[in-house]
C-alpha cells in the first residue's frame, strides 16, 4: 500500500467517523435506585451512554456527586458533597482525545 492509498483510506476513516459523530440519537431520561428504593443516580442517557448532567444521592437523599458527561465520559467540573450535601470539592476533569481526533493528527501526518 503506496502513500496515495493510505491518504485515501485515511479519508474514507475519517468520513465513516465524522458519520458516526453527527448521527441523530435521542436522550432519555434515567433513574437508579437504591436497594431501599430511594433515588441513587439520576441523568439522561443516548443509546445507552450517560450524556449531560447527572447527580448521585445517598440513602438518606443527600447529594453526594454531580457533574456532566459528553459521550460517555466525564468532562468539565465535578462536585462532590459532604454527608450533609455540602460542597466538599470540586474536581476538574480534563478531556480525553477522541478517536476521531487521533485520526484528524494521523491523516494530517500522511498529508505532509
Amino acid at each position: 500500500m503506496g502513500r496515495q492509498d493510505s491518504l485515501s483510506v485515511g479519508r474514507d476513516q475519517l468520513k465513516e467517523s465524522t458519520t458516526m459523530l453527527t448521527t441523530k440519537t435521542t436522550t432519555t431520561k434515567h433513574v437508579q435506585y437504591h436497594k431501599d428504593g430511594s433515588v441513587w443516580a439520576k441523568g439522561q442517557t443516548a443509546n445507552g451512554v450517560p450524556l449531560g448532567y447527572w447527580e448521585w444521592f445517598r440513602i438518606d437523599g443527600t447529594k453526594m456527586r454531580s457533574g456532566h458527561f459528553d459521550n460517555g465520559e466525564q468532562t468539565g467540573e465535578w462536585t462532590t458533597y459532604d454527608k450533609k450535601g455540602q460542597l466538599y470539592k470540586v474536581t476538574k476533569i480534563k478531556p480525553k482525545k477522541h478517536l476521531a481526533c487521533a485520526q484528524l493528527s494521523a491523516i494530517s501526518r500522511l498529508v505532509r
